[in-house]
């Protein structure tokens, strides 16, 4: 059950990528062969983290989702788009965050000029806030982090 998962989550995985790159004006071909190049399993920032998983992982799953929210969004589909968008944040909701970061971006660019003003002070204001209510990590699961993902803090690199 497990393989057939990981093979649907991964071909609506590549379909979505395949279907943004054609937004953007890439031939069909283009496409197949930047999907090709994926096959390779490139690491992400010398990580551990691949572009397409070994398994299916919450994270795919959300980046499912998020590239199919984008592209319905860009499709005026905003209902479907913001409905995968709440998907995708019931199963992973760190890597959505920033799909709904691009779709409150997109969406001020297309509002009237009237409301930008109001829309951006709203979400500054709402970072803001949200970003001085964020509990810190304690001291025991920050040592963890820093243990397991010394490339994520400057302060532990040599040289």
């Amino acid at each position: 059950m497990i393989e057939i998962t990981y093979f649907i989550i991964t071909f609506f995985y590549c379909w979505a990528i395949l279907n943004i790159l054609q937004k953007f004006g890439l031939n069909i071909y283009s496409g197949i062969i930047f999907l090709m190049l994926l096959a390779f399993r490139f690491s992400v920032g010398g990580t551990a983290i691949q572009l397409i998983e070994s398994s299916p992982l919450p994270r795919t799953f959300g980046l499912t989702f998020g590239l199919w929210s984008v592209f319905f969004l860009w499709e005026h589909r905003y209902l479907t788009g913001i409905f995968l968008l709440a998907i995708g944040i019931l199963i992973h909701p760190l890597t959505i965050f920033y799909y709904i970061l691009c779709c409150a971006g997109y969406y001020v660019l297309t509002m009237h000029h009237n409301f930008k003003i109001f829309f951006l002070f709203g979400l500054v204001t709402s970072l803001i806030i949200v970003s001085r209510l964020v509990i810190p990590m304690s001291s025991d699961w920050l040592q963890i982090v820093q243990t397991r993902n010394s490339y994520a803090f400057m302060e532990l690199w040599s040289g």
